[in-house]
């Protein structure tokens, strides 16, 4: 139980470090408009 319970924090981390990058890039694009 705890395996899987960390798993999903893994993902959820990387979920989050992902859309964090993504919203970078995308203020990026914007400002470069």
């Amino acid at each position: 139980m705890r395996e899987i319970e960390f798993a999903l924090k893994e993902k959820v981390g990387t979920i989050m470090v992902d859309s964090k990058y993504e919203l970078e890039l995308i203020n990026q694009i914007a400002e470069s408009l």
